[in-house]
């Protein structure tokens, strides 16, 4: 009974293998770039500004 279980987990890793790369992948979106504005321009943070009120909560949980 073992070695036939080994041979049915072989052929199904086998054919999930060989099934996947079949599938049909669904197509990416297309964003309109009408626009658009970048606030970051991949070097430096120039542009971007602290704001005055900023408020935050430290939440330290306990066992």
């Amino acid at each position: 009974m073992r070695p036939f279980a080994v041979i049915l987990t072989g052929c199904l890793a086998v054919f999930a293998a060989t099934a996947a790369p079949n599938a049909d992948l669904p197509k990416p979106e297309k964003f309109d770039d009408t626009g658009f504005v970048s606030i970051f321009d991949g070097k430096t943070l120039d542009g971007w500004k602290i704001s005055a009120n900023v408020e935050f909560t430290v939440v330290v949980m306990q066992e």
